[in-house]
């Protein structure tokens, strides 16, 4: 790689083809071990995300170890990363130290907050235990904190339009608000999403990802102690949604395991947001 460009290309292909396998492999290994229909149960025209037909909800599955050809290919995609950050390492330290609103550092600090994305992505995708996510505290904050340095500067662009296609910070941002149960990166990266001025990326919406990480940090931390980080017993993991944007509402599917109890407990509520609100039904 010659080029800051160079970087952001291969990149680019890189992290596709991880998301591509991560989605097809869970979705392979949930027909093969536990085979279930996916229903949908939202009002209107709903966008359904159920487990094991993509990357983003936990992986709950009959079987316990990964296959060999999968975990052999996950192995070969973890290299990549790995490769990749060693071929760009100069390039992206020159980046980085240019000016916090120069199109060098944003495109290099976008990159930055995409390979954290990954690798946490990667290092959980066949996980069951929601413990394995306290290992990505590191990348979690990585997320968070390039996504702050960045924040001011893509406001103050997108002041005529809040659409794009390209990935920016709003998918990290939701992944650390999903898995991140360290209380003060976690906060820092909702509120984030939260003040958020109608920024849309592809499918990625800060209005709605903003309503739907803090409603789950609200299960999750009500009642509960000053500890920093949320205990196991009290940690839930989103497993599929059923979301209508026009009505704005989501029926949201989590399940929480208590201590040593094996069996997930699933629970199911409908999250509406409108105006500066949110509301439980």
């Amino acid at each position: 790689m010659e080029t800051l460009k160079d970087c952001y290309l291969y990149w680019q292909l890189i992290m596709r083809h991880c998301y591509h396998f991560i989605a097809a492999a869970r979705s392979e290994v949930a027909q093969a071990t536990s085979p279930a229909s996916s229903q949908s149960t939202s009002p209107g025209d709903p966008r359904s995300f159920e487990p094991g037909n993509n990357p983003w909800s936990t992986f709950i599955a009959a079987s316990k170890e990964t296959p060999v050809n999968v975990q052999k290919e996950l192995e070969a995609c973890i290299e990549n990363v790995h490769r990749w950050e060693r071929a760009s390492k100069e390039l992206m330290e020159e980046a980085l130290n240019s000016r916090k609103d120069s199109d060098e550092y944003i495109v290099a600090a976008m990159v930055r907050i995409h390979v954290a994305m990954t690798q946490v992505a990667l290092g959980t995708a066949f996980s069951q235990d929601d413990m394995e996510y306290d290992r990505f505290t590191p990348e979690f904050n990585t997320i968070t904190t390039f996504s702050e340095s960045i924040y001011p500067a893509l406001v103050a662009r997108d002041r005529g339009s809040r659409f794009h296609y390209n990935l920016g910070i709003l998918p990290a941002l939701c992944q650390v608000g999903m898995w991140c149960r360290q209380k003060t990166i976690r906060g820092r990266a909702i509120g984030l999403l939260r003040n958020s001025p109608e920024m849309q990326e592809g499918v990625w919406s800060s209005e709605s990802l903003g309503r739907f990480v803090y409603f789950l940090r609200t299960v999750e931390e009500d009642g509960g102690g000053p500890d920093e980080i949320v205990p196991a017993h009290k940690r839930v993991s989103w497993i599929g949604a059923s979301v209508s944007m026009s009505e704005k509402v989501a029926q949201v599917r989590c399940v929480r395991r208590d201590g040593d109890i094996e069996e997930p407990v699933e629970m199911s509520d409908f999250v509406t947001w409108w105006g500066d609100g949110f509301n439980v039904k």
